[in-house]
């Protein structure tokens, strides 16, 4: 058994990937999301799930066979700071800045809702600096430029992009069933099931208890950053230069 994990952890790298790969051209082939039918926005739906079920179980086994840390401790959190740190060094606004950064996206969690700020930076922390390996502190050598992350981070942040694209096909779909008069308002989308909403696209009923299921609990945004204090995990921002580490 011990031959066959070291054959696995050797050929690892190269499965993750082909694997971000396939995931990364198949979400470049997405059209703008207002140009698709109901039933293409359905088979995103289904796709999402397809492909985050592959992405979990290849993540999971990532961090079992090769552990989760990168050269130097590299993360993708951590290149999302340093991405968005250097779009507001440049006066980007979010939109562009998760366009041509999308790494970004990993300081936010997914949510079916209109788009919602980027978390602020805190310039003088110099995240990527002190916590990119490979990224100098004018912002050059990012990954895209060869940085570089491990197999599982490489892994996590398709995760993310994957994510975030159900929660804006979701969204979408809300939208339009909202302005259909399916649903009584867009944020109803949150509490249909995927075969529901499925459903509703293809022009079905919508549940009889829509309206008086709970609503999601609203909970403060996760920081960006956190800090420890002793044996405890401080999940907030910490102050500029106290050695914010990535949530």
């Amino acid at each position: 058994a011990a031959w066959r994990v070291g054959r696995l952890r050797a050929e690892l790298p190269a499965l993750a990937a082909g694997t971000a790969a396939r995931v990364d051209a198949d979400l470049a082939a997405v059209p703008p999301l207002p140009d698709l039918t109901d039933a293409e926005l359905a088979a995103a739906l289904h796709w999402t799930r397809a492909t985050l079920t592959a992405l979990h179980g290849l993540e999971a086994l990532a961090g079992t066979i090769a552990g989760g840390g990168g050269p130097g401790g590299a993360t993708a959190a951590a290149h999302g700071l340093a991405a968005l740190s250097r779009g507001r060094a440049r006066g980007h606004d979010d939109a562009r800045i998760i366009a041509t950064a999308p790494d970004v996206l990993t300081l936010t969690p997914p949510a079916i809702c209109p788009a919602r700020p980027l978390p602020p930076t805190a310039p003088s922390a110099r995240p990527e600096a002190v916590r990119n390996p490979g990224v100098r502190p004018d912002g050059s050598g990012a990954r895209a430029e060869g940085g570089g992350l491990p197999a599982r981070e490489e892994l996590r942040l398709r995760i993310r992009w994957v994510q975030e694209l159900g929660a804006r096909v979701a969204w979408t779909a809300g939208v339009r069933l909202a302005e259909g008069g399916a649903l009584a308002r867009a944020e109803l989308v949150r509490a249909l099931r995927l075969e529901e909403l499925v459903a509703a696209l293809y022009g079905g009923a919508l549940p009889a208890d829509l309206e008086r299921r709970p609503a999601p609990p609203r909970t403060a945004p996760l920081p960006a950053a956190f800090r420890l204090a002793g044996e405890r995990i401080v999940a907030e921002a910490a102050p500029p230069g106290d050695g914010a580490r990535p949530a």
